[in-house]
């Protein structure tokens, strides 16, 4: 089979040929037989035509190592979690077919095979206020009932990144034969498919007539087009591109409002831990998940200098939120497997049932803690050992 298939191909393989490729997949992985054998291959199959089905993409690609160390992975870490029903209740989750569902999935999966490799009994998906559930509860000491969250970016770089997808869509080949690059900022979704088709038409007319001084730019409402140079062979492909979006607060904001959701998923007077997964977030930092829970930082003038400030509107607060015992920020690694990890976990000052420091002294697991008076105080960090390996 083609090893050099994108996603962008989906729609030119045939019903056979993708099943075809599912079925080997699925002879490398039995185990995932239970995810996506059956009649579930039929509705895989009729999702050809979505060039962003990452679901699919991973399946119709046997033996290329990305996609079989992502599939390795999640293979093993249903398999070690067998005995808590992993795989029923990881089947709909893993079903997730964009990016963004897919690895939220297996972000969870992954938090709940190391905290059973670390030692702790796992329960996955118990009942806290009926009839919601959480994604697991540990038994430490004392008892954590765990959330995980996967914010995408926000809208601003989500929707450059739709622009981006659409631009190398269509400007993945092209019958003129010059490498292109392109940049764009500020085009909404809805403008970018025309501004395509006119440059797109413009570029065929500008080679149709013969050419000429390169580089040349076509710019349409706000997509920039550049002929760079002309191709060695007879069509054209994009040799780069890029894209500026310039943040404020609306990062911290985001989780906030992602942390926030999480919170009644919790039992109240317990020790509740929402993760902010930010594995396939592009733009959303640890510094963001930190301004989250204890407000936004910036610099202020006093007497004798700047010093830092932060607002009052973080998620931690003295009379709200405090069945959350902590707030941690989780981010896989983007490796071929994307398992490794590193998790910090940020200790909530008003919390109703604190965690003790040594309770998640554990390799790849940073801690953060606030030390010091109410209002003059320092954010203290203590880092673990090494970074995470599943």
């Amino acid at each position: 089979m083609e090893s050099s298939l994108t996603i962008y191909d989906l729609p030119s393989l045939s019903a056979e040929e993708t099943r075809e490729r599912i079925e080997a997949t699925l002879a490398r992985f039995p185990l995932l037989r239970e995810l996506y054998g059956g009649s579930y291959i039929d509705e895989l199959v009729r999702g050809r035509s979505d060039t962003r089905n990452s679901l699919l993409f991973r399946l119709v690609v046997p033996g290329e190592e990305a996609s079989d160390a992502f599939w390795q992975v999640i293979v093993e870490d249903l398999s070690l979690l067998d005995e808590e029903n992993a795989t029923n209740l990881f089947r709909p989750k893993l079903r997730g077919r964009t990016l963004h569902e897919l690895e939220g999935a297996k972000s969870e999966l992954s938090l709940a095979a190391w905290a059973k490799r670390a030692g702790f009994a796992v329960t996955l998906e118990p009942v806290t206020n009926a009839p919601k559930k959480c994604e697991m509860s540990l038994e430490t000491a004392p008892k954590t009932w765990w959330e995980l969250k996967t914010p995408d970016d926000v809208k601003g770089p989500r929707e450059d990144d739709r622009v981006g997808h659409e631009v190398m869509r269509f400007f993945k080949r092209i019958p003129e034969p010059y490498v292109l690059s392109a940049k764009w900022q500020r085009i909404k979704i809805d403008e970018v498919n025309a501004a395509i088709k006119r440059i797109k038409r413009a570029i065929a007319e500008f080679h149709k007539a013969g050419g000429g001084e390169l580089p040349t730019r076509f710019e349409d409402a706000g997509l920039v087009v550049t002929l760079e140079a002309r191709a060695k062979g007879d069509h054209g492909y994009f040799g780069s591109s890029s894209y500026g979006y310039v943040f404020q607060d609306e990062n911290a904001a985001h989780v906030k409002k992602a942390v926030a959701k999480a919170v009644p998923q919790l039992l109240k007077e317990q020790a509740g831990i929402v993760v902010v997964d930010t594995t396939v977030a592009d733009w959303v930092h640890e510094e963001d998940v930190i301004d989250a829970c204890f407000g936004v930082e910036s610099r202020a003038a006093g007497p004798n200098g700047l010093f830092t400030v932060r607002d009052d509107n973080g998620v931690f607060q003295p009379q709200s939120n405090t069945r959350l015992a902590a707030v941690a920020h989780y981010t896989r690694d983007k490796s071929p497997a994307w398992s490794a990890f590193r998790m910090m976990i940020i200790h909530n000052p008003y919390a109703h049932c604190r965690l003790p420091s040594e309770l998640f002294a554990l390799p790849g697991i940073d801690q953060m803690r606030r030390e010091g008076a109410e209002g003059k105080y320092s954010l203290n960090r203590y880092q673990g050992s090494e970074d995470c390996v599943r």
